[in-house]
């Protein structure tokens, strides 16, 4: 048991590092989110909005000013995981005949990924950045310049007409 407390509070102390914010209140707001979710239904989006954007905002604002350039890699990581995730959930509820709203409590699912994505500990949108979205990235990253290249040349040939 002694080992599963030095982890619990090497977690701890590790959360208190990367966000300097007290993990209490991390915890807290956590579960506050979570209750709200639970109990006020039909605020989900606004909890999600303020959970996956508001805060993670707040926090990239303190990683720019901060000296450590690990956590602006962090937060830069979580804003491409984030805005891929955004694209995705949009096609899928445009092109997918809203398939999204048929999952239950789906909105309490994309809050515990958005936390998983961002919280210190779990660092989870390095893993799926690492994992995934690099391997796509490489892999068709010559066409994507081409395209931007085309469009690029397009309108500054058509500004100077």
């Amino acid at each position: 048991m002694s080992s599963l407390k030095d982890q619990l509070c090497a977690t701890w102390n590790q959360i208190r590092e990367k966000s300097a914010i007290n993990p209490f209140i991390l915890i807290g707001a956590v579960i506050g989110v979570i209750s709200c979710l639970l109990f006020l239904t039909e605020l989900e989006n606004e909890i999600v909005v303020l959970t996956g954007i508001i805060f993670p905002v707040y926090m990239s604002m303190k990683a720019l000013d901060s000296k450590d350039e690990d956590d602006d890699k962090q937060w830069c990581t979580y804003w491409v995981v984030f805005f891929t995730f955004q694209l995705t959930e949009l096609y899928l509820e445009t092109f997918s005949f809203k398939i999204l709203h048929y999952i239950p409590k789906y909105f309490l699912i994309k809050l515990v990924f958005l936390i998983w994505l961002f919280f210190p500990t779990t660092m989870g949108a390095n893993f799926i950045y690492e994992k995934l979205l690099s391997k796509l990235f490489s892999k068709y990253e010559v066409v994507i310049d081409s395209k931007i290249n085309e469009v690029t040349s397009a309108f500054s040939g058509k500004s100077k007409n």
